[in-house]
């Protein structure tokens, strides 16, 4: 390990870059993956048809294909991206079809009740969910929202296939240098780790909790 401690310093920056990346997928996955929770829950059945569709063709290719299409393929058709900006919208499309569907989830999960009431108290169907619904539904979203936080910041390492300089692509270039993977990429992983670790310990913290023993059995 004496080669990766010698390099952390520079390692520790292409960390600092996956940090920024990881916050910003979250953040603006999590404003989106709402927008588009909300899309579901109160559009017509066409657009909600519309955007299951789109949302679920997303959730079910990597992640990667989505980098590979924002960064070779726009600049056909005359938009050119920075490497980081096609990767930092990949990663917040990528993300917020997962929360939307957390979202949308938590919200369906409710007494059809809770919504019935809402409008027989001469609330719209908008006000109805944001008064109503959401304030109840959040708290359960928590632990799966933490959850694909963590794949959040695991995917940012798919940035260096595009040429993306950050964690993954610095541990890279200090191999080439040193010809030593194991000690470098051992060290990275354990970074990961300790970005993860604890946010998948909140996630733990915030999972329902399940009530009552089994008698008998």
């Amino acid at each position: 390990m004496t080669i990766f401690f010698d390099n952390v310093g520079y390692i520790l920056r292409g960390a600092e870059v996956t940090a920024y990346l990881a916050i910003a997928a979250i953040l603006l996955g999590t404003m989106l993956g709402l927008a588009i929770s909300l899309v579901l829950l109160l559009a017509g059945s066409a657009v909600r048809a519309a955007m299951r569709s789109m949302t679920f063709s997303i959730r079910g290719m990597p992640v990667l294909v989505s980098m590979f299409v924002l960064y070779f393929f726009l600049p056909n058709v005359g938009v050119d991206l920075s490497g980081t900006t096609a990767v930092g919208i990949a990663l917040v499309i990528y993300v917020a079809c997962f929360y939307s569907e957390v979202f949308r989830g938590a919200v369906e999960t409710l007494p059809r009740g809770q919504y019935e009431a809402g409008i027989a108290l001469g609330m719209s169907r908008l006000e109805t969910l944001r008064s109503v619904l959401l304030p109840q539904a959040l708290p359960a979203a928590v632990a799966p929202w933490l959850n694909i936080s963590v794949i959040a910041v695991k995917s940012t390492a798919y940035a260096s296939i595009v040429g993306v300089w950050e964690l993954t692509y610095a541990a890279k270039e200090v191999v080439e240098r040193t010809a030593e993977p194991f000690s470098i990429f051992f060290g990275v992983m354990l970074i990961y780790f300790v970005i993860c670790f604890p946010i998948s310990l909140c996630a733990r913290r915030f999972a329902p909790k399940t009530t009552g023993a089994q008698n008998g059995s």
